[in-house]
Protein backbone atom coordinates (compact mmCIF):
# COMPACT_ATOMS: atom_id res chain seq x y z
CA UNK A 1 0.00 0.00 0.00
CA UNK A 2 2.43 2.48 0.85
CA UNK A 3 4.27 1.96 -2.79
CA UNK A 4 0.65 2.83 -4.25
CA UNK A 5 0.56 5.84 -2.44
CA UNK A 6 3.78 7.18 -4.18
CA UNK A 7 2.25 7.24 -7.62
CA UNK A 8 -0.52 7.01 -9.50
CA UNK A 9 0.34 3.61 -11.20
CA UNK A 10 1.73 0.57 -9.64
CA UNK A 11 4.80 0.81 -11.68
CA UNK A 12 5.66 4.54 -11.52
CA UNK A 13 4.77 3.88 -7.69
CA UNK A 14 8.09 0.80 -7.61
CA UNK A 15 10.09 3.17 -9.40
CA UNK A 16 9.63 5.65 -7.28
CA UNK A 17 10.38 3.45 -4.38
CA UNK A 18 13.28 2.59 -5.73
CA UNK A 19 14.70 5.78 -6.15
CA UNK A 20 13.95 6.71 -3.07
CA UNK A 21 15.47 3.94 -1.61
CA UNK A 22 18.60 4.45 -2.77
CA UNK A 23 18.54 7.96 -2.19
CA UNK A 24 18.22 6.94 1.25
CA UNK A 25 20.91 4.87 1.35
CA UNK A 26 22.91 7.19 0.04
CA UNK A 27 21.86 9.35 3.00
CA UNK A 28 22.93 6.35 5.40
CA UNK A 29 26.71 6.84 4.42
CA UNK A 30 26.86 10.19 5.35
CA UNK A 31 24.97 13.49 5.20
CA UNK A 32 25.88 15.15 2.37
CA UNK A 33 24.25 15.60 -1.32
CA UNK A 34 27.14 13.61 -2.84
CA UNK A 35 25.72 10.19 -0.69
CA UNK A 36 22.36 10.80 -2.38
CA UNK A 37 23.65 11.36 -5.70
CA UNK A 38 25.79 8.58 -5.02
CA UNK A 39 22.45 6.17 -4.24
CA UNK A 40 20.64 8.35 -7.18
CA UNK A 41 23.04 6.96 -9.48
CA UNK A 42 22.98 3.29 -8.16
CA UNK A 43 18.93 3.51 -8.38
CA UNK A 44 18.54 4.62 -11.86
CA UNK A 45 21.24 1.71 -12.87
CA UNK A 46 19.20 -0.66 -11.17
CA UNK A 47 16.03 1.00 -12.70
CA UNK A 48 17.56 1.10 -16.19
CA UNK A 49 17.96 -2.48 -16.15
CA UNK A 50 14.85 -3.24 -15.55
CA UNK A 51 13.24 -0.99 -17.89
CA UNK A 52 15.30 -1.67 -20.79
CA UNK A 53 14.70 -5.74 -21.40
CA UNK A 54 17.24 -5.98 -24.15
CA UNK A 55 20.10 -5.48 -21.48
CA UNK A 56 18.61 -8.35 -19.70
CA UNK A 57 19.11 -10.32 -23.15
CA UNK A 58 22.25 -8.87 -23.80
CA UNK A 59 23.76 -10.26 -20.52
CA UNK A 60 22.29 -13.09 -21.22
CA UNK A 61 24.27 -13.76 -24.81
CA UNK A 62 27.47 -11.71 -24.34
CA UNK A 63 28.18 -12.60 -19.94
CA UNK A 64 31.39 -11.13 -20.03
CA UNK A 65 30.95 -8.39 -21.89
CA UNK A 66 27.96 -6.92 -19.92
CA UNK A 67 30.06 -8.08 -16.50
CA UNK A 68 32.62 -5.58 -17.37
CA UNK A 69 30.32 -2.99 -18.78
CA UNK A 70 28.68 -3.39 -15.43
CA UNK A 71 31.76 -2.86 -13.43
CA UNK A 72 32.31 0.00 -14.80
CA UNK A 73 28.89 1.71 -14.37
CA UNK A 74 28.90 0.92 -10.59
CA UNK A 75 33.21 1.81 -10.85
CA UNK A 76 31.97 5.33 -12.26
CA UNK A 77 29.35 5.59 -9.79
CA UNK A 78 31.51 5.34 -6.79
CA UNK A 79 32.87 8.75 -7.99
CA UNK A 80 30.37 10.95 -5.80
CA UNK A 81 31.02 8.28 -2.91
CA UNK A 82 34.62 9.92 -2.84
CA UNK A 83 34.23 13.50 -4.24
CA UNK A 84 34.06 16.12 -1.43
CA UNK A 85 31.41 17.86 -3.32
CA UNK A 86 28.95 18.12 -5.58
CA UNK A 87 30.65 19.67 -7.91
CA UNK A 88 33.84 17.73 -7.42
CA UNK A 89 32.24 14.80 -8.56
CA UNK A 90 30.65 16.30 -11.70
CA UNK A 91 34.10 17.63 -12.50
CA UNK A 92 35.22 14.01 -12.20
CA UNK A 93 32.89 12.53 -14.28
CA UNK A 94 33.47 15.21 -16.79
CA UNK A 95 37.51 13.66 -16.68
CA UNK A 96 36.65 9.99 -16.85
CA UNK A 97 34.36 10.83 -20.33
CA UNK A 98 36.94 12.53 -21.78
CA UNK A 99 39.70 10.56 -23.06
CA UNK A 100 42.17 13.18 -23.20
CA UNK A 101 42.39 14.04 -19.60
CA UNK A 102 44.87 10.88 -19.06
CA UNK A 103 47.79 11.39 -18.87
CA UNK A 104 50.76 8.62 -17.86
CA UNK A 105 51.24 8.84 -13.80
CA UNK A 106 54.11 11.22 -12.22
CA UNK A 107 55.09 8.49 -9.99
CA UNK A 108 55.36 5.76 -12.87
CA UNK A 109 57.69 8.12 -14.47
CA UNK A 110 59.97 8.49 -11.28
CA UNK A 111 60.31 4.71 -11.10
CA UNK A 112 63.97 3.88 -12.05
CA UNK A 113 63.78 1.79 -15.50
CA UNK A 114 64.37 -1.63 -12.71
CA UNK A 115 61.46 -0.71 -10.58
CA UNK A 116 59.06 -0.01 -13.72
CA UNK A 117 60.66 -3.43 -15.66
CA UNK A 118 59.64 -5.27 -12.61
CA UNK A 119 56.15 -3.56 -11.75
CA UNK A 120 55.54 -4.61 -14.93
CA UNK A 121 56.44 -7.75 -15.29
CA UNK A 122 54.65 -9.04 -12.26
CA UNK A 123 51.57 -7.33 -13.52
CA UNK A 124 51.53 -8.88 -16.91
CA UNK A 125 52.94 -12.51 -15.44
CA UNK A 126 49.98 -12.34 -12.43
CA UNK A 127 47.40 -11.87 -15.39
CA UNK A 128 48.44 -14.39 -17.71
CA UNK A 129 49.04 -16.52 -14.98
CA UNK A 130 45.26 -17.02 -13.10
CA UNK A 131 43.82 -17.22 -16.23
CA UNK A 132 45.91 -20.39 -17.17
CA UNK A 133 45.95 -21.71 -13.20
CA UNK A 134 41.96 -21.77 -13.76
CA UNK A 135 42.09 -23.38 -17.41
CA UNK A 136 44.50 -26.28 -15.70
CA UNK A 137 42.04 -26.50 -12.68
CA UNK A 138 39.02 -27.24 -15.20
CA UNK A 139 40.86 -28.78 -18.04
CA UNK A 140 37.90 -31.33 -19.29
CA UNK A 141 35.32 -28.32 -19.28
CA UNK A 142 37.25 -25.27 -20.17
CA UNK A 143 39.14 -26.66 -23.07
CA UNK A 144 35.57 -27.53 -24.89
CA UNK A 145 33.53 -25.23 -24.05
CA UNK A 146 36.24 -22.37 -25.41
CA UNK A 147 38.14 -22.14 -28.55
CA UNK A 148 42.02 -21.23 -27.43
CA UNK A 149 41.82 -18.22 -30.34
CA UNK A 150 39.06 -16.83 -27.92
CA UNK A 151 41.27 -17.89 -24.58
CA UNK A 152 44.21 -15.80 -26.44
CA UNK A 153 42.19 -13.01 -27.24
CA UNK A 154 40.42 -12.71 -23.66
CA UNK A 155 43.96 -12.87 -22.37
CA UNK A 156 45.32 -10.63 -23.85
CA UNK A 157 42.88 -7.88 -23.12
CA UNK A 158 43.04 -8.43 -19.62
CA UNK A 159 46.64 -8.27 -19.82
CA UNK A 160 46.33 -4.73 -21.89
CA UNK A 161 43.92 -3.40 -19.47
CA UNK A 162 46.53 -4.49 -16.60
CA UNK A 163 49.20 -2.68 -17.91
CA UNK A 164 47.29 0.84 -18.60
CA UNK A 165 45.94 0.68 -15.66
CA UNK A 166 49.18 0.86 -14.27
CA UNK A 167 50.58 2.98 -16.74
CA UNK A 168 48.14 5.45 -16.10
CA UNK A 169 47.63 4.97 -12.47
CA UNK A 170 47.77 8.31 -10.61
CA UNK A 171 48.39 9.62 -6.84
CA UNK A 172 47.15 7.05 -4.30
CA UNK A 173 44.77 8.16 -2.07
CA UNK A 174 43.94 7.78 1.39
CA UNK A 175 41.55 5.30 1.90
CA UNK A 176 37.96 6.70 2.77
CA UNK A 177 36.79 5.57 5.79
CA UNK A 178 39.86 7.25 7.28
CA UNK A 179 38.85 10.79 6.56
CA UNK A 180 35.95 10.34 9.55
Amino acid sequence: MAVAALGPQPAQGRTAALLLTWALMGLWHGAAWTFVLWGLYHGLVVLLYRVVPALGRYSERHPHLAQGLMLAAVMFGWIPFRARSLEQAFHLWGLALNPTAFAISPEVLRLSSNTACFSYFFAFALTIALPLIYAARHTKTFWVQTQPATFLKYLLLTSSLVFLSILYFNTTQQFIYFQF
